[in-house]
């Protein structure tokens, strides 16, 4: 049975856990290739797990009369959950998306930096490039010193050295 033909069954209310655990299982393959690509953030269990309820989500969104696949449909709804998830527990101190985000925007800024000038770019040359004022670009300096925390547990001068902006 196609996955269209199962989400069609489940949403009619026809053996919902059956046809659940059939779409779960022809699409596990999917699924896991997915949380390989974040298997560095989390265990590959809980991914799994996320791309379940993603899959769930996707089910619930889908409407076949659109034309487009389910898979492709259920992609971004996996992702999307495995991500939240990244966001919400990866790390020791919860950082806001849009913090998070800029902390990605930041760390490609450098790069690029470091691979075309041989140097990280100044403050202003950040808050230029971001867009952003330098009291944000403290916020992030701040966000990402509270990203780079390891452990509540472990006491100050033990593991590694915390660092400030990379």
């Amino acid at each position: 049975m196609t996955n269209e033909q199962l989400v069609i069954r489940i949403r009619a209310g026809i053996d919902v856990a059956e046809n659940m655990l059939k779409l779960w299982q022809q699409n596990q393959g999917f699924i896991v290739a997915i949380a390989k690509r974040f298997q560095g953030y989390e265990d590959m269990e809980d991914l799994k797990q996320q791309g379940y309820i993603g899959l769930c989500q996707a089910v619930d969104g889908y409407n076949p009369d659109e034309g487009v696949p389910f898979i492709n449909y259920a992609g971004f709804w996996i992702r999307q959950s495995m991500q939240r998830y990244i966001e919400d527990c990866g790390s020791v101190v919860r950082i806001p998306v849009d913090l998070r985000s800029m902390i990605g925007k930041y760390k490609k800024l450098t790069a690029a930096f470091l691979t075309q000038f041989d140097r990280k770019p100044t403050d202003r040359e950040c808050c230029y490039y971001l867009g952003i004022s330098h009291r944000r670009l403290d916020q992030l300096a701040k966000a990402m010193a509270m990203d780079d925390m390891g452990s509540l547990d472990v006491l100050i001068g033990e593991g590694e050295e915390g660092s400030s902006r990379q």
